[in-house]
């Protein structure tokens, strides 16, 4: 049964308790990333992924984490590539349409749900959860489901957490525009666990202390992927999937 929790503080035992298996492929080889970044995540850096997937998908106007991704929902697509990867901890948080999103998600060894019942204040509340859920790791992945993960930009982001260890921020950057998913490590945890829609939520932290985070190039334009409309939906499936996809709205 997917746990459930309800009120101010976020009570952290109810929502790691649940211990649900969520899957995609195992990974084998570990699809090709380099011996330093496995190495680093399975004996150095205690990383945890939280996959932000509660929102409304207003825009949208269908559940996003459901969109068809090369063949599988975008939800599947981002778990099955963050599981081929040695995590301390994968956390997907959902909200609004979770029975839905929940009843179709695939399974992943060593992954847990949590669900936020403040999803409606916005994305700052569900990295607040999460961050509290995650708190005993040494850096939180921040991944958005609306946000095309690709091989190739995880192994540029994590290649640079192995060379810049005391980076409090890493941020992929593509021709000089800065993109996602965002890497946190323990030395904000505590702003992560503060943040408000109000003051940006996590885009405030990094203004605010702009020398604090380090930029890290990548060739790879999913970096800047972003898909909030049908429109842009659409325009990503014919650039990046050649026009194939079996959602029916597309």
């Amino acid at each position: 049964m997917l746990s459930r929790t309800i009120g101010e503080g976020f009570p952290v035992s109810d929502a790691t308790s649940d211990g649900r298996a969520l899957t995609g492929d195992p990974g084998g080889d570990r699809a090709g990333y380099s011996r330093a970044i496995l190495d680093h995540l399975a004996y150095v850096e205690r990383m945890g992924a939280l996959v932000l997937a509660a929102g409304t998908s207003t825009r949208m106007g269908s559940p996003k984490a459901l969109l068809d991704w090369g063949g599988r929902s975008l939800l599947a697509h981002q778990l099955r590539l963050l599981g081929e990867l040695p995590f301390a901890d994968l956390l997907v948080m959902l909200g609004h349409d979770e029975a839905e999103i929940s009843a179709a998600m695939p399974v992943l060894p060593d992954a847990h749900v949590a669900y936020n019942a403040h999803y409606p204040s916005g994305r700052s509340s569900s990295i607040r959860f999460g961050a509290q859920i995650l708190g005993d790791m040494a850096s939180i992945l921040i991944v958005n489901v609306d946000q095309p993960l690709s091989r190739g930009l995880l192994g540029d982001l994590l290649g640079g957490a192995v060379k810049n260890q005391e980076a409090p921020i890493l941020v992929p950057v593509f021709e000089g525009r800065r993109g996602h998913p965002v890497l946190i490590r323990r030395s904000l945890f505590g702003e992560l666990s503060r943040i408000e829609e109000e003051s940006e939520g996590l885009k405030g932290i990094m203004h605010r202390a702009p020398d604090r985070h380090i930029p890290i190039v990548t060739p790879d334009i999913y970096s800047l992927l972003s898909l909030n409309t049908r429109s842009q939906y659409t325009d990503a499936i014919q650039a990046h999937l050649g026009g194939q996809s079996d959602d029916p709205n597309s």
